[in-house]
């Protein structure tokens, strides 16, 4: 009797051993998990401290300024990709697209670059932050009661965040791919630019499901000698498009840059700052021998008039290009990779 209970002890002990070596190994997990996706969070501008109160309902005011964001949707937002900047400015199609989404960001990429006499060149993020400062010291969108020159010095500066989300629930498993532009000022050229992401041949679109919103600044002036304030503020200009223009590899998308006018209609000359643009789809894995897959994002910017299409092309991670003989500028290329 006495060996069967020194059996039953000893049985116990390896047993609550065992189950708490798993459930030790399991914390360390979800807290290693936890950890990345914080680092992400902070990646796309997050505080620690917006991340501490995410999912409070009294945390909105402290966050984010568009007050019809409560902290439970600034979470939800936050982990489909989107920063707090996109966020301030969504309207009523914005939260309707992503009204039935909930997920987990995953993967987060983003790229700075200087733009001067048609080249591009990456530069760091501390690099951006001082020469974007640098600029805004000399830049002022002039108020109604000043007059001063429009003219701005180059060189320009561009950013690109490609990220990469979860989504929970749907069978097959979806991803939610969330690809952005902001030029720092106006670009010198306003033509037509083509704008997308790339996909690893284990991957393909939901249908319908992408969108793109290219934005600006508006500003008005009634003085006659183009190129002099004073600038009024009249809000900003969105144009959606609902349907890509190649989704043969990817998803991509040609848009007109807004035009200066250059004379006054209706006793206004107009012009636009802060372009800026959103796009995004879902994707589902096709082929389970894959177990990983990656997403490039690009934007093309173009120096020359073309009429019609300007013939985007996406073949594959990597692989985005314009057909139309025309002198361009291609960004330097985001790229985010992850496991099934």
């Amino acid at each position: 009797m006495k060996r069967v209970i020194l059996l039953c002890t000893v049985f116990l002990m390896l047993f609550t051993t065992t189950a708490y070596s798993t459930n030790s190994q399991n914390i360390e997990v979800e807290k290693q998990l936890g950890e990345t996706n914080t680092e992400l969070l902070l990646e796309l501008g997050y505080t620690q401290f917006d991340i501490d109160t995410f999912g409070e309902a009294n945390s909105t005011a402290r966050t984010i300024t568009n007050k019809s964001i409560s902290g439970i949707d600034l979470k939800k937002y936050a982990q489909l990709g989107y920063t707090k900047t996109q966020i301030e400015e969504f309207g009523t199609r914005d939260i309707e697209y992503l009204k039935n989404l909930e997920g987990e960001l995953i993967a987060v990429d983003k790229k700075y670059m200087k733009i001067e006499s048609g080249k591009v060149s990456e530069i760091t993020k501390e690099e951006y932050d001082q020469s974007t400062q640098e600029y805004s010291n000399l830049a002022v969108v002039c108020d109604a009661a000043d007059v001063c020159s429009d003219t701005e010095p180059s060189p320009n500066w561009l950013t690109l965040t490609t990220t990469i989300s979860k989504v929970q629930n749907p069978r097959p498993q979806q991803y939610l791919v969330q690809h952005n532009f902001a030029w720092t000022k106006k670009p010198y050229y306003t033509f037509k630019d083509a704008f997308g992401v790339a996909h690893h041949v284990s991957m393909s679109p939901v249908q319908d499901s992408e969108y793109f919103k290219y934005t600006a600044d508006e500003y008005y002036s009634r003085n006659p000698i183009i190129g002099l304030g004073p600038w009024h503020a009249n809000g900003t200009k969105d144009t959606w498009y609902m349907s890509a223009n190649d989704k043969t590899g990817g998803m991509g998308f040609e848009f007109d840059l807004y035009n200066d006018f250059a004379q006054l209609i209706n006793g206004k000359v107009k012009k636009w700052e802060n372009h800026r643009g959103t796009m995004a789809y879902r994707v589902i894995r096709n082929n389970s021998t894959f177990t990983s897959a990656d997403f490039s994002g690009h934007y093309i910017h173009t120096e020359q008039s073309f009429t019609g299409s300007i013939g985007l092309d996406i073949s594959g991670t990597g692989s985005f290009s314009i057909s139309a003989n025309i002198t361009k500028s291609p960004a330097t290329q985001t790229g985010v990779t992850f496991n099934y």
